[in-house]
């Protein structure tokens, strides 16, 4: 599994269909097309965006997708995928990819998607992968693991940052232990180190995703998620675990990790803020020269959370988004996007 920051093919996203706003906030709708254009327009900017969307919302998408330059609108791609309706976690429900170290090509892992242990009923979420697979012409590379892309964060390099709580977890995998789900990880994804956090199951819908937590900023260099003393104890005690398990890790080459924090938000001074919303800065893509990173609206963290990972990524575009709508929807901007790897054949 390449890591994030290498170059993508495409960047995969899906428009958010009616039923998905059936749970959320009144008023949200609007707030989250919009955190969702202006994502894939930034994006844009960047490489090629292909966006999936159900037939009923294929109008609304064309039109707000379109409403930016010449060269943004020529690297949205908009594929329409039936009459089902279409949730953006892509993160999520999209398929994994990886890159055969023999042959360089690219496959798709469907980590057959549950609803986060049964918390989503939603079939389309359900088949969303193979559909993506047979449409982008991408074989599949077989598992019977229940995961989410969400789940699993790699350096490219061998190593795996995962939670327990999310992955060796009866609402997911009852019939493996730690030990099993490494083993298949390791198979699928070709890492041969996997650094396990304890996370807490129940903590949110994901049960304490790594995306939203940690992140390798590089080989042997990963920013974390710090939330502020205001927030529950829960995210407090998983911050203080995760930054003492990770000061003695080492990584598959040997390497100790260094650690750089990115302060989070006090959710109270976020207007309109769910008491459940996660606003995690570490929750950004990298695109080819760009890092697209969320903000909350509140100057102290939004500004210190722009140095912190400019300082990280030197060498490319820091790239804010104001997201609106997406927190209180339950994820953040990586959530909502799956990356394509680019494979650059030797000559």
């Amino acid at each position: 599994m390449p890591a994030e920051w290498l170059p993508h093919a495409r960047t995969i996203m899906a428009w958010p269909g009616c039923a998905s706003h059936s749970y959320w906030p009144l008023g949200n709708h609007e707030q989250l097309n919009s955190d969702v254009t202006r994502i894939a327009q930034a994006i844009a900017r960047f490489e090629k965006v292909t966006i999936y969307v159900a037939r009923a919302q294929a109008d609304e998408a064309r039109v707000m997708l379109q409403n930016c330059s010449e060269k943004q609108a020529a690297a949205i791609e908009m594929r329409v995928v039936g009459d089902d309706d279409v949730k953006p976690w892509m993160r999520d429900i999209a398929p994994t990819f990886v890159v055969s170290r023999e042959s360089k090509a690219i496959h798709g892992i469907d980590f057959h998607f549950n609803g986060w242990g049964a918390k989503d009923h939603s079939e389309s979420n359900r088949t969303i992968a193979r559909h993506i697979l047979h449409d982008l012409q991408i074989p599949e590379f077989s598992t019977s693991l229940v995961a989410e892309g969400g789940a699993i964060e790699t350096d490219g390099e061998g190593t795996l940052l995962a939670t327990e709580s999310a992955l060796v977890n009866p609402n997911r995998n009852p019939d493996m232990d730690r030990d099993a789900v490494e083993d298949e990880l390791k198979r699928v994804l070709g890492i041969s180190k996997v650094i396990w956090l304890p996370g807490v199951a129940g903590a949110d819908t994901t049960d304490c995703h790594i995306d939203a937590l940690a992140r390798f900023a590089g080989p042997g260099v990963i920013v974390l998620s710090r939330p502020p003393p205001t927030r529950g104890e829960v995210w407090t005690t998983v911050y203080k675990d995760v930054r003492r398990i990770l000061t003695n890790a080492r990584d598959a080459k040997g390497r100790s990790l260094q650690i750089v924090n990115a302060a989070e938000p006090d959710i109270s001074r976020i207007q309109g803020a769910d008491a459940e919303m996660i606003p995690s800065y570490v929750n950004y893509l990298h695109v080819k020269g760009a890092v697209i990173v969320p903000q909350f609206g509140v100057p102290e963290t939004d500004v210190g959370a722009l140095g912190v990972l400019g300082d990280l990524f030197s060498d490319k575009e820091i790239v804010p988004v104001y997201l609106y709508g997406l927190p209180n929807a339950g994820g953040g901007l990586h959530c909502i996007t799956q990356q394509v790897p680019l494979v650059e054949l030797d000559t």
